[in-house]
């Protein structure tokens, strides 16, 4: 993407944001309305996540927004629901509003990190996120999905690092590649030196291969 086209993305997302966060300012952050209910949709929305279902856990997730203004726990979950949906802005921009209402675990930075290694792709941002979800708890697992943890975080890094090798960031794709690899019990890599320049890109795609095969949710 061109910086022009991101300059508007931003512009377009920051202003979704905005308006996010005016329409809750009568709200207390989602301590507001009926606690029973609110928990009682919070529980039905994560439900449909677990099975997949998500765009019944949408409407579970708006109803919580419905009764309790912006709480961050819905607004992380729709943000999650909409990135499995492909729905890629919108997924962003629940993300940082979780973020801006002050939503108490990692689970939105994950997921900005996920998303972003993919949607303009922003190598950058996703690499900072996961940085700051790794950093924050390097044991890292998201409770509604344990499938999704620190060893993802790490495989994104790792990702966005090859993938910006014209940048000269094989070196640090090659620390967090066999970080994994010693985690998952695969043999390392060599020493870059050891092969040729194409042999090792070669290789180092092969290792990202086969540990998305082993990590990836």
């Amino acid at each position: 993407m061109r910086p022009k086209h991101i300059l508007v993305t931003i512009s377009i997302i920051c202003f979704s944001v905005a308006c996010l966060l005016l329409s809750g300012c009568s709200s207390d952050k989602g301590t507001s309305g009926n606690g029973d209910d609110v928990a009682k949709s919070l529980s039905t929305a994560w439900d449909h996540f677990e099975k997949a279902e998500y765009d019944e856990a949408l409407i579970a997730f708006n109803n919580v927004i419905a009764l309790a203004g912006n709480n961050p726990e819905a607004l992380m979950g729709k943000g999650w629901c909409f990135a499995f949906n492909a729905e890629y802005d919108s997924s962003i921009i629940n993300f940082y509003s979780a973020d801006l209402h002050d939503l108490p675990t990692l689970d939105a930075r994950m997921g900005l990190a996920a998303v972003y290694r993919d949607y303009p792709p922003d190598f950058g941002s996703a690499i900072a996120n996961a940085t700051a979800v790794i950093e924050s708890d390097s044991n890292y697992v998201f409770s509604k999905r344990i499938s999704i943890n620190y060893k993802d975080a790490h495989l994104i890094k790792a990702d966005c690092f090859f993938r910006r090798a014209e940048e000269g960031d094989f070196p640090a794709a090659h620390v967090e590649v066999n970080y994994l690899c010693r985690l998952e019990g695969l043999d390392p890599l060599p020493a870059p030196e050891s092969l040729t320049g194409e042999e090792y890109e070669i290789l180092l795609g092969q290792k990202l291969d086969s540990l998305t095969v082993l990590i990836g949710d």
